[in-house]
């Protein structure tokens, strides 16, 4: 199930029009590297988060919202599951 930043990411790669293979090639990773980012089971690291925010004008206010957002969720899920 996409998380909140995985949405994100792939919103700004729709508004770009960008595919895949095209941000993995910016970024110099594979396209399934980006859907797992997409798909919320991996996130980018370091460079590369900031590399793809810049990529897909994400600003900085938008990423910490959805990382939050996703924080809180796992939390539930695991309430839910206590």
């Amino acid at each position: 199930m996409p998380t909140a930043t995985g949405k994100l990411f792939k919103a700004g790669r729709a508004e770009r029009g960008s595919t895949l293979e095209e941000v993995g090639h910016v970024l110099g990773v594979n396209k399934q590297s980006v859907y797992a980012w997409e798909q919320g089971t991996a996130m980018p690291s370091g460079i590369k988060l900031a590399r793809l925010c810049a990529m897909l004008k994400i600003k900085s206010s938008q990423l910490e919202k959805a990382v939050m957002e996703d924080a809180l969720e796992a939390v539930r899920r695991r309430m839910r599951a206590a």
